[in-house]
């Protein structure tokens, strides 16, 4: 846990290297141990964040896309 902040630095790098914007890393309590908000080109880009990320053993990820009202509306059309 010590070295969580230096692995989340790292992974910004990562991210930013594949095309993605990282929005927001927060720590939690509770069932989830944090929170990882960004934005990604594709949702090929994203699995494979993800998957690296996982691939590391520190963390185990649940993906979760959301919508903004635009977005939602442009969908619903």
């Amino acid at each position: 846990i010590k070295q969580s902040p230096a692995r989340a630095k790292k992974f910004m790098v990562e991210a930013k290297a594949n095309g993605a914007t990282i929005e927001s890393q927060l720590w939690t309590q509770g069932r989830y141990d944090g929170i990882i908000q960004f934005e990604a080109p594709d949702a090929e880009t994203a699995a494979t964040l993800m998957l690296n990320l996982a691939a590391k053993g520190n963390v185990q990820t649940e993906t979760m896309i959301a919508y903004d009202a635009a977005a939602m509306e442009k969908l619903l059309k």
